[in-house]
């Protein structure tokens, strides 16, 4: 599958740290979509769909992490045929946030300035991919006239609306805090009152950085198997998670696994349908 590279070179006031530049491509770049593209620490890369172009409507995600850039490659090819995909990859914004322990406005500005440069080049709608920064996205929603929609929102209302016991996994603490609001303020808004049991995999997520998806996995499972029993359903908070979610569930032994890339896919496509006068 044959993307097209734009450049993004341009300095940015606003944002945080990301080695003293952005790193771009101006050319072709090729890469296969199970295989992530290799990205320099704290790079920026622009990815958009060659084959997608004639089409009326755009979608762009916002990525932190390179290994979901093909995650969402396929899931759009799939569930949303004739539609424009960009692919903006930062991955100072997950670096900022779990070096500083928490969401700095620094990066709410950097996530402001990616979304802007999501909206110049075309895009009608954006999904942020990563769980750690929902807070910023909520931010960007006043900014922009375009819908900016956070990973989680419908994972969300799924559990809440479907389970009273809500199990809910991370791999990192700057994820799960920011889960834990959603979903409390989820449940209020819909009038429910699940118990939430949350579980923190402590090594998971440097593990799969370090590209040693065996043990970010057993991790992963061992977590699922501590909330197995105290839950009517289980949340991966992080998207990169949502593989191993997927092996897990196969063996049967555990209650509903609710992941979130397919569910903001379902809820992307609702979007631009309603944009497009079909919702």
């Amino acid at each position: 599958m044959a993307w097209r590279v734009k450049s993004l070179a341009r300095s940015n006031k606003n944002g945080g740290s990301h080695n003293g530049q952005v790193t771009c491509l101006t050319d072709k770049f090729t890469f296969r979509p199970s295989e992530p593209p290799i990205v320099p620490s704290g790079a920026v890369r622009f990815w958009t769909n060659v084959t997608g172009l004639f089409v009326n409507q755009t979608l762009a995600f916002i990525h932190t992490g390179a290994m979901l850039v093909p995650t969402f490659a396929d899931l759009a090819k799939r569930e949303l045929p004739g539609v424009r995909v960009i692919h903006i990859l930062d991955t100072s914004l997950i670096q900022n946030t779990i070096a500083a322990g928490r969401l700095e406005k620094k990066t709410i500005r950097r996530l402001i300035a990616q979304v802007a440069n999501a909206v110049e080049a075309g895009a009608d709608a954006v999904l942020v991919t990563c769980s750690s920064i929902g807070p910023a996205v909520e931010i960007a929603r006043s900014v922009f006239d375009v819908p900016v929609l956070r990973i989680d929102d419908l994972m969300a209302e799924r559990a809440v609306s479907s389970a009273d016991r809500i199990g809910i996994i991370a791999t990192v603490r700057t994820t799960l805090d920011p889960t834990l609001a959603l979903f409390q303020r989820t449940a209020q808004r819909m009038g429910r009152t699940p118990h939430i049991i949350a579980h923190l995999c402590e090594g998971a997520f440097e593990a799969v950085q370090n590209g040693d998806t065996a043990t970010h996995d057993r991790l992963v499972t061992e977590g699922l198997v501590a909330l197995a029993s105290q839950s009517d359903a289980i949340v991966m908070a992080q998207a990169s998670m949502a593989r191993a979610a997927a092996e897990a569930a196969s063996a049967g032994k555990f209650p509903p696994i609710i992941t979130s890339p397919s569910l903001a896919m379902e809820q992307a496509r609702t979007v631009l349908d309603s944009l497009n006068g079909r919702g």
